[in-house]
């Protein structure tokens, strides 16, 4: 069993000692782990301008259960992944994951993204939502994570899970 390495220098001591209360500092008075503090893409961008914006995908894998789609997953911040799936070249699925997530927060940030001034009907309180126009659908759970998709997509995406 291999022993931790003792610090050698006085800098090693210096970040050993400050990076935590820094990472704290940054979460809790300027809300880094926000959704709205990190850059969010339009559903239906191309996925070239998604990597001109979160930089190349940590992972790329075929979508499971939708062939026809790519699931790619970003690191866009210090506190959140975004798994985007593309499908006909298009970002149709959003999910963003957060390591501290603020769930009201967060939720307002979507609705405020992706709502595009329609507004939102209520389909099982604190889950599901579709946009009034029923273009989109977002949802959120007890775990980190809140998404949006284009209803199309979802479609698509069941009636091949069907047809399997």
């Amino acid at each position: 069993m291999s022993e931790a390495k003792a610090p050698s220098s006085i800098l090693e001591k210096t970040v050993q000692i400050f990076a935590p209360v820094i990472l704290w500092f940054g979460r809790t008075c300027l809300q880094w782990n926000r959704l709205d503090h990190i850059k969010r893409v339009e559903l239906e961008s191309l996925i070239t301008d998604v990597i001109d914006i979160y930089g190349e995908p940590i992972e790329s894998n075929p979508t499971e259960d939708f062939p026809e789609a790519t699931t790619h997953t970003f690191q866009p911040g210090l506190y959140h992944e975004a798994v985007i799936c593309e499908w006909r070249g298009k970002a149709c699925s959003i999910t963003y994951w957060s390591s501290h997530a603020s769930p009201t927060q967060d939720l307002k940030c979507m609705f405020e993204t992706y709502g595009k001034g329609i507004g939102w009907r209520e389909v099982e309180t604190g889950y599901w939502y579709f946009r009034k126009d029923d273009k989109v659908r977002l949802w959120c759970s007890a775990i980190p994570a809140i998404g949006v998709a284009t209803t199309e997509y979802m479609e698509a995406k069941g009636q091949a899970k069907k047809a399997s």
